[in-house]
C-alpha cells in the first residue's frame, strides 16, 4: 500500500471516527435544545403574563384609591372636577375587575367586584347629596360603619391577591433564570461526556476534539452566556438590553424569541413610566393649593380657630407635605431612568449638607424621642449637587427614624475623610435587615416589610432614588447589617477635591 493511500485511508478513518462523535454530540445538541424551544418560550409567555396581572393588580388599588379620594373631595369642596374625575374613573376600575387573567383569579374578581358595586352605588349616592346640598349627609355616608368596613374588606382581599401575584411574578424571573443555567449544564454535561469518549477510546484525536471542542463550545456558550446576563439585567429592572443573535440557528432562534419578549416587555415599562409621570403630575397639582389654603387657615386670614380645629389642619398639611415628597420621589426618580434630571455641580461642603439635614429632621427626632449622636469632621469638600446631596441625607435620616424602635431609638451619624473619599455612615438601632435582603433595599420600589400589617409607609423608591444619586456623583452607598433586630448601617462615600 503506497503512502499516499495510507494517508488517505487514514485520513478516512480519522474523518469517520470524528463524524461519529460528531453525529453522537450533535444529537445530544439537537436534544437539549428541542427541550429548551419548548421551555423557554413557555417560560416567556408565563413571565409576560405574570407582569401584566402584577401591573392590573397596582392599577385596581391605584383606581379605586381615586375613586374614594374623588368622592370624599367632592363631599367636602363640592367642585365639580372631583364628580367629574370620579365618574371618568369609575367605568375603567369596572372594567379592569371584570376581566381576570385566569380560572383562578374569577373568584377573587367576583368577590371585588360584588364589593365594589356596594362601594359605588354609596359613593354615587353621596354624590347625589352632594348635587342636593345634602353635604353632611353626603359626608356621612362615606364616614359611615357600614361604607368603612366594605372598604377595608376590598382592601384586604385585594392585597392578598396581589401579594400573590407578587410571589408568582419573582416565581416567573427565577424560572428564566433556571431555563438558562440549565441549558448552561446541559452543554456543560454534553463537553465532559465528550472528553471522556476521546480521551479513552481515540487518544490519537484528542488535539483535534479539543479544538473542535473549543470551536464550538465559544459558538454555543458565548450566545447562552449573553442570554443569561440579559437575564438577570431584567431580573433587576434594566430592560435596555442589547443581546447579538448569533450561535446555530436553533440558538438564534431562542434569543430572537427571547429579544421579542424584552422589546414587549419594555414597552410595558416605558408605558409604566409614562403613566407614573402623568399620574404624580395629576396628584402634585392639587397638593400646593391644598397647603396654601390650610396656611391661610392656620395664620387665622379668615378667623380664629379652637385647638381641634387646628390639631385638624396640621394633620392635613403634614399628610399633603409627605404626598407631595413622594410624588417628588417618583418623578425623581423617573427622571432618572430617562435621563432628564440635571445636576448643579458646585464645591460644598459635605459636613454643612449633613448638620442641614439633621436640622430639617429634627422635629421628627423629637416627636419619636430619638437620641441623636453626631460625630462630625469639618471641612470635607466635595464637587456634588447640594441639593440632590441633602435629599439623599434627609432620605436615609427618614429610613432610619420609621425603623427605630419607639421611645428608645438611637441614630448615629458619622462624616469622616478616607484617604480621598468623604464617608458618611449612618447608624440606627432598629429593626436590622436580613442578610438575604440587604441588596434588594437599594431596589426601585422595593419594601423590608410587605406584610399587609405593615407599620411603615413609603413609596420603596427613597434608596433606590438615592443610590442613583451617588452613582451620579461618582460615590458609592451601600448597607450592613447583622441581621433582624440589630440595627443597620448605611455608608455613602465620595470622592473629595
Amino acid at each position: 500500500m503506497q503512502f499516499s493511500q495510507s494517508l488517505i485511508l487514514g485520513f478516512l478513518v480519522i474523518a469517520a471516527i470524528s463524524g461519529v462523535i460528531g453525529v453522537i454530540s450533535l444529537y445530544q445538541f439537537v436534544t437539549i435544545i428541542d427541550s429548551l424551544k419548548t421551555a423557554v418560550p413557555e417560560s416567556i409567555e408565563d413571565f409576560k403574563t405574570k407582569a401584566s396581572v402584577l401591573e392590573n393588580d397596582r392599577l385596581i388599588m391605584y383606581y379605586d384609591e381615586v375613586l374614594t379620594q374623588s368622592a370624599r373631595n367632592y363631599a367636602f369642596t363640592h367642585d365639580e372636577k372631583w364628580k367629574s374625575r370620579y365618574l371618568q374613573i369609575e367605568p375603567v376600575l369596572d372594567k379592569l375587575i371584570k376581566e381576570p387573567y385566569s380560572d383562578a383569579n374569577n373568584s377573587v374578581f367576583f368577590e371585588l367586584n360584588k364589593i365594589n358595586i356596594e362601594l359605588v352605588n354609596m359613593e354615587k349616592e353621596a354624590i347625589r347629596l352632594t348635587d342636593d346640598g345634602e353635604y353632611k349627609q353626603a359626608i356621612s355616608l362615606l364616614e359611615s360603619d357600614e361604607y368603612t368596613n366594605l372598604k377595608s374588606h376590598y382592601t384586604d382581599s385585594l392585597k392578598i391577591h396581589s401579594k400573590n401575584n407578587d410571589l408568582e411574578y419573582n416565581d416567573g424571573i427565577r424560572s428564566l433564570e433556571n431555563t438558562s443555567l440549565l441549558l448552561s449544564s446541559n452543554i456543560d454535561r454534553v463537553t465532559k461526556e465528550g472528553t471522556i469518549v476521546l480521551e479513552i477510546i481515540f487518544p490519537i484525536l484528542v488535539s483535534l476534539s479539543i479544538l473542535l471542542g473549543i470551536f464550538f463550545s465559544k459558538r454555543l456558550s458565548a450566545p447562552i452566556s449573553d442570554l443569561k446576563k440579559s437575564v438577570k439585567l431584567i431580573a433587576a429592572g434594566n430592560f435596555d438590553v442589547n443581546i447579538p443573535v448569533r450561535g446555530p440557528d436553533e440558538i438564534k432562534e431562542l434569543i430572537q424569541d427571547f429579544k421579542t419578549m424584552v422589546i414587549e416587555l419594555n414597552k410595558i415599562d416605558i408605558m409604566k413610566n409614562d403613566f407614573s409621570a402623568m399620574i404624580t403630575h395629576e396628584l402634585k397639582t392639587p397638593l400646593v393649593p391644598i397647603i396654601g389654603y390650610v396656611d391661610l387657615l392656620l395664620s387665622k386670614h379668615f378667623g380664629d380657630l379652637n385647638q381641634n380645629q387646628i390639631e385638624r389642619l396640621l394633620k392635613i398639611k403634614n399628610n399633603c407635605v409627605r404626598m407631595q415628597n413622594m410624588v417628588t420621589d417618583i418623578l425623581d426618580i423617573n427622571r432618572m431612568g430617562t435621563n432628564q434630571l440635571k445636576f448643579n455641580m458646585e464645591i460644598n461642603d459635605m459636613s454643612l449638607i449633613v448638620m442641614f439635614a439633621i436640622d430639617m429632621l429634627k422635629d421628627e427626632f423629637s416627636k419619636k424621642k430619638i437620641t441623636i449622636i453626631e460625630s462630625l469632621e469639618k471641612n470635607l469638600m466635595c464637587n456634588c449637587d447640594k441639593d440632590r446631596m441633602s435629599q439623599v441625607i434627609i432620605n436615609v435620616l427618614s429610613n432610619a427614624i420609621d425603623f427605630c424602635p419607639k421611645q428608645q431609638g438611637k441614630i448615629e451619624i458619622i462624616t469622616n475623610r478616607i484617604k480621598n473619599n468623604v464617608h458618611i455612615i449612618i447608624k440606627d438601632n432598629g429593626m436590622g435587615i436580613s442578610k438575604e435582603n440587604i441588596d434588594k433595599i437599594f431596589v426601585k420600589y422595593y419594601q423590608v416589610d410587605t406584610t399587609l400589617t405593615r407599620e411603615h409607609g413609603g413609596t420603596g423608591i427613597g434608596l433606590s432614588l438615592s443610590k442613583i444619586i451617588i452613582e451620579n456623583h461618582n460615590g458609592k452607598i451601600w448597607a450592613e447589617s447583622n441581621g433582624l433586630d440589630k440595627g443597620s448601617e448605611i455608608h455613602i462615600q465620595l470622592p473629595t477635591i
